[in-house]
């Protein structure tokens, strides 16, 4: 019997969902998910948690929504995620905890929102943040 030396790499799983409709985040993603599309849909909140079983994903684009309000907990357990995408909603205020749980997010945009105001302790913690587009 011959051992391969090649190991088998899973496969990074891309989910688009862009302009569905969707008036919730949807829960039956595969845990497996790493890079989400959600822009262009209908909910109007993310509660606590709302991608707890994506601990690969690393890119999420929530563009383009009827976002106003984010949970703080919202991003809980989202260790790999490195790009959010919430540009075009109508968000008017992030909570302070929001991206604690993100160590390794590396880009975030937000413009064309209604933000009028942004805690400094909102970025603690992010040290590979390289891009922050706020418009």
């Amino acid at each position: 019997v011959k051992s391969s030396s090649r190991q088998v790499q899973p496969l990074e799983l891309n989910m688009y969902c862009s302009v569905r409709n969707f008036t919730r985040i949807p829960t039956d993603m595969p845990p497996s998910t790493h890079s989400l599309w959600l822009d262009g849909n209908f909910f109007t909140t993310l509660p606590p948690a709302s991608f707890r079983e994506l601990t690969n994903l690393d890119f999420l684009n929530l563009q383009s929504g009827q976002l106003t309000t984010l949970d703080p907990q919202a991003f809980r357990n989202l260790r790999s995620l490195a790009h959010i995408h919430l540009e075009r909603n109508r968000i008017r205020t992030l909570p302070v905890t929001l991206f604690q749980n993100t160590p390794n997010l590396a880009s975030l945009s937000l413009h064309n929102n209604l933000i009028s105001r942004i805690d400094e302790r909102l970025f603690s913690g992010l040290s590979h943040m390289w891009l922050l587009n706020l418009g």
